[in-house]
């Protein structure tokens, strides 16, 4: 009885998946205008300013116009741009953090960002051409949190170069979330390693700008 229920099951299962892929590959096939794209896009532009929340400007630190910085967090390179599930964010041409200093012309410590570019991989799941499946994937291999740089790869020679470099340092924390999926009071709290990399630049720069690329309220005591 057990088998027979549990093969019952599986097929069950298999018949709710494939009748979900067909379902939405449907709705989500054709053509959208080109100009419905180009508003959208504006109005997903407008929406992320108006999210962005600035809690501390002490000693005029910011804007960073004409200033040259250093960027630490595992983020920096693989920020979360959205959550999973039907929180999920579709973006063809995402812009990078980096891409974002670029044009803006806010020089930037290459040395760190290639440290982390080899050391911190995706945040992200598999992706395939199907937007539906990438949701799911997105569920099944959901992270709430990068994996943060080992603190000992930020040697004291390479924090020593950073300060020579700028005595400014912007630190990137990054945390997303899916449905279904909440976030425990840990996961809302700084990793040892976000606190030993916070600890690394109190000790080598004036100038500490803590950027969080989440939509979670965080304890940042």
């Amino acid at each position: 009885m057990k088998k027979n229920l549990k093969k019952l099951l599986s097929v069950f299962l298999a018949v709710i998946m494939a009748t979900s892929l067909f379902t939405n590959s449907l709705a989500m096939s054709g053509d959208i205008d080109p100009e419905i794209i180009a508003e959208t896009s504006q109005t997903a532009v407008q929406i992320e300013a108006e999210g962005l929340v600035l809690l501390k400007n002490e000693d005029n630190v910011l804007p960073l116009e004409g200033k040259k910085i250093n960027v630490f967090g595992a983020g920096s390179v693989s920020p979360f741009i959205g959550g999973s599930g039907s929180g999920s964010v579709i973006s063809e041409d995402p812009v990078t953090f980096y891409d974002a200093l670029d044009n803006a012309g806010i020089e930037y410590n290459k040395e760190l960002r290639e440290l982390y570019e080899k050391h911190c991989g995706s945040g992200g799941a598999p992706k395939t051409d199907n937007t539906v499946i990438n949701n799911l994937l997105a569920l099944i291999f959901a992270k709430s949190s990068l994996d943060e740089l080992n603190p000992k790869k930020l040697t004291d020679e390479i924090m020593s170069s950073s300060k020579t470099y700028s005595d400014t340092a912007v630190i990137v924390i990054s945390r997303t979330s899916a449905e279904g999926t909440d976030l425990t009071e840990e996961v809302l709290q700084l990793k040892d390693e976000e606190k030993a990399l916070l600890e690394k630049a109190d000790a080598a720069f004036e100038n500490i700008i803590v950027l969080f690329n989440t939509a979670n309220i965080m304890e940042m005591g």
